[in-house]
């Protein structure tokens, strides 16, 4: 019997999805043949293998302040190569396609009425028992519910808030990990430039942080301020050893950091509502949430340093499992 093949599509806008790649392509790997598709190329994180197709479609934009800057986004990007990469994407001849929200394949299936199955963080949010901020945004809803239409939606999340929701994909990095005190704190607010961050930390004078991010290529120090190139191995160095973790809402690191046990502090991008919707999520488990981060924000940072770690997550690791289930076809164990 030949070995399945399947389409494995991720989005490389941002780290995370890329991160829970590196995990889950060498399980899929070991009992199937896997294509991977990568949309995007804005990730600091590299994959383990070569993509064997490759767009660039829909792209967010930033400001220096950290929000999402729609008018960016609606100019620099080009729909008409988006469109043409969607009727053009070879989607087909594959027994199963899963898509962590992936744009470009998500469409091309739906418009050939290939079976998709959306597998990712962003799945999650098609059950209504996930988190969501006080107030919903309907444009939120409809980019969470209509950018990577599938079939099937399997979730990973903070909690498994109903039966197609699982743990988190850790890095077998972190869960291998023993985690230590050494008194600095982590930052990795990648939607933030340095010369944001650094008024606000160098007021934390007792403090030590370790700020990761693209704009410097070799370790630079700022007073009680390190900054770090993005790296993948130092950054799990760092939060391991971290005395708290400073991150913005998205998924996989505040996952990890809670993981380890650490205490962690989040800042939502402003105008992404995957983020304040996560924030809610994190609330929840009893996280600090800082909506804005400027020079007003620094008693609220120091409370939060002064106040008690969490107890570490529990996170089973199902991945495995999980994905041999879904290539042989075999009924999901709900967690």
């Amino acid at each position: 019997m030949r070995p399945k093949r399947v389409l494995y599509a991720v989005q490389g806008t941002g780290n995370g999805h890329v991160a829970r790649a590196r995990q889950i392509i060498p399980l899929l790997a070991a009992f199937a043949t896997v294509d991977v598709w990568l949309g995007g190329n804005q990730s600091e994180v590299a994959l383990p293998v070569t993509p064997k197709y490759f767009t660039r479609g829909l792209v967010m934009h930033y400001n220096k302040k950290g929000g999402v800057s729609y008018i960016k986004t609606l100019i620099r990007n080009n729909y008409a190569d988006i469109l043409r990469e969607i009727i053009n994407a070879p989607v087909k001849g594959y027994d199963l396609v899963l898509n962590d929200f992936e744009s470009t394949t998500a469409w091309a299936c739906k418009l050939r009425n290939i079976p998709c199955i959306a597998l990712g963080h962003q799945a999650s949010f098609r059950h209504p028992e996930t988190p969501r901020p006080r107030f919903k945004q309907w444009l939120g809803e409809a980019i969470l519910r209509w950018y990577a239409p599938a079939n099937r939606h399997i979730g990973f999340h903070f909690r498994s808030y109903t039966a197609s929701i699982y743990p988190p994909v850790l890095r077998q990095e972190i869960r291998a990990v023993v985690p230590e005190n050494k008194g600095h704190i982590t930052v990795y607010l990648p939607a933030y430039h340095p010369s944001h961050l650094l008024p606000i930390f160098n007021a934390l004078t007792p403090y030590t942080f370790h700020v990761f991010t693209k704009h410097v290529a070799q370790i630079t120090y700022h007073q009680n301020v390190q900054l770090h190139p993005i790296h993948h191995e130092n950054f799990t160095k760092s939060m391991s050893g971290s005395f708290g973790v400073l991150c913005g809402a998205g998924f996989e690191t505040p996952a990890e950091a809670l993981y380890l046990g650490k205490k962690l502090m989040v800042v939502p991008i402003r105008n992404q509502y995957e983020q304040l919707c996560n924030a809610a999520a994190l609330r929840m488990e009893g996280v600090h949430v800082l909506h804005k981060l400027s020079k007003k924000s620094i008693p609220a940072i120091n409370s939060w340093l002064q106040s008690a770690p969490l107890s570490p997550a529990n996170y089973p690791d199902f991945t495995r499992e999980l994905l041999f289930n879904l290539v042989n076809d075999i009924p999901l164990r709900e967690v």
